[in-house]
Order: structure tokens, then C-alpha cells, then sequence
């Protein structure tokens, strides 16, 4: 359960300081780019949370 949690909290992390890196250039990137930098953290987020939970479930 802790692990989970810390996998979590780290993961959150991750996605906040991407999001406070990508931000300020918003207006200098395109909205294919910002669009395609979404999706990347989304399915990696994704990816990374379900692999973490699966392990732990066993």
C-alpha cells in the first residue's frame, strides 16, 4: 500500500513539473505539439500507474 502511494505522489509529481516546464512556452508551441505532449504524459502516466498497481496486486 505504501508503495503504491509513494508510485503515486511521484508520478504526480512528474506530471507538475512538466506541466510548470511546458506552460510558459504554450504560446511559442503549436496545438498539434501541446496536443502530442498531452498524450505522451497521459499514456505514460497511464501505462507506468497500471504496471505499478498490477505488481503490487500480486
Amino acid at each position: 500500500m505504501i508503495i503504491q502511494v509513494m508510485m503515486i505522489a511521484i508520478i504526480s509529481l512528474f506530471i507538475l513539473k512538466t506541466f510548470q516546464f511546458i506552460y510558459p512556452l504554450r504560446e511559442k508551441i503549436s496545438c498539434t505539439t501541446g496536443m502530442m505532449a498531452t498524450m505522451i504524459i497521459g499514456s505514460m502516466t497511464g501505462l507506468i500507474a497500471g504496471t505499478i498497481l498490477a505488481l503490487n496486486q500480486s
